[in-house]
């Protein structure tokens, strides 16, 4: 199974993809949610692997120092890797592996001169780490209760973490699978339903009457029609993607859109002789070729997604 380190890069691949990442970009709380999770993680790993790579210190207070840390970070991770599921509406339950780890942390380095468990202050305990007992791995913890009741905990904080990330992998890949499985979903309602079909072969037809209407070869009924039409080809198309969710995902389709609709509203006013046309025949004509080569872009880009909606593969 992939590490969490690569694991975190797949997830930032798939709400990075165009669809998710226009959706995710609707609610500013929730991507900036997802953005803080996803580089805690990543920071995470990165301490986590610097406790472990440390070896023996030899020095009480530098092992004070990473023990502190190595837990607080073991927590943190939890953290982030349960407000990354919650962020993405993906289930995530704790377990009791995970809930141990943030017992161990608060018994020993987050609260650990007065603990009292679920509020009950009869029970709580005043606890300290034993000096001698401290390595590069952990340490004992001494808890000393109300009723002069004494425990001694070995907690070994090199084995949490292995069993942390081990727990961790499986809930990050378990994520992973969910935002594949929900993208590929999507694609396969729409796989039959190509694009580029919404722009027909006669469109070079069409526009060589609007053509022919800026040269005064053809009537002006002619190529108002055909402008008519083939604004109803842009507005399918505009309707297809917005079906699917991605014409905001497409900033430069969606500019495309609006000059080609501008350029063909344009060319109307001046077929039919509006009074506020500002086109002569040569600017028409710039207008008809604009708007002919943004269609082929456009046609260009449908042929992509459609490419890539017929895949039936998992994504990368």
């Amino acid at each position: 199974m992939p590490a969490i380190a690569e694991l975190n890069r797949n997830i930032r691949d798939i709400i990075n993809k165009p669809r998710k990442l226009s959706e995710l970009l609707k609610v500013a709380a929730t991507w900036n949610k997802l953005c803080s999770c996803l580089d805690t993680i990543g920071d995470t790993e990165l301490a986590l692997d610097a406790f472990l790579n440390n070896g023996n210190v030899g020095d009480n207070g530098k092992h004070y120092l990473l023990l502190y840390g190595a837990l607080q970070v073991l927590v943190v991770q939890q953290d982030a890797v349960h407000n990354l599921a919650n962020a993405l509406n993906v289930n995530y339950t704790s377990d009791s592996l995970l809930d141990e780890i943030r017992e161990i942390r608060n018994d020993s380095i987050g609260h650990p001169t007065k603990r009292n468990h679920k509020g009950n202050q009869k029970n709580g305990s005043s606890n300290r780490i034993m000096r001698i007992s401290l390595s590069s791995h952990g340490f004992d913890l001494l808890k000393n209760y109300p009723d002069r009741r004494t425990e001694a905990i070995n907690v070994n904080v090199t084995d949490y973490i292995h069993k942390q990330r081990a727990t961790l992998t499986k809930k990050l890949a378990g994520i992973v699978t969910i935002l594949k499985k929900t993208e590929m979903k999507h694609r396969r309602r729409f796989k039959h339903e190509k694009l580029q079909n919404i722009f027909p072969s006669i469109i070079d037809y069409d526009f060589e009457k609007i053509y022919g209407v800026c040269d005064g070869n053809e009537s002006a009924e002619m190529g108002a029609t055909a402008i008519k039409i083939t604004l109803a080809y842009l507005e399918k198309f505009k309707t297809a993607l917005q079906t699917r969710g991605i014409l905001k995902a497409y900033d430069s389709v969606a500019d495309d859109l609006d000059l080609i609709e501008y350029a063909l509203t344009g060319l109307k006013k001046f077929i039919v002789g509006s009074a506020d046309s500002t086109l002569d025949s040569k600017s028409a004509n710039i207008f008809a070729f604009y708007a002919r080569e943004h269609i082929d872009s456009l046609l260009e880009t449908a042929k992509e997604i459609d490419k890539e909606y017929a895949s039936d593969k998992s994504l990368d």
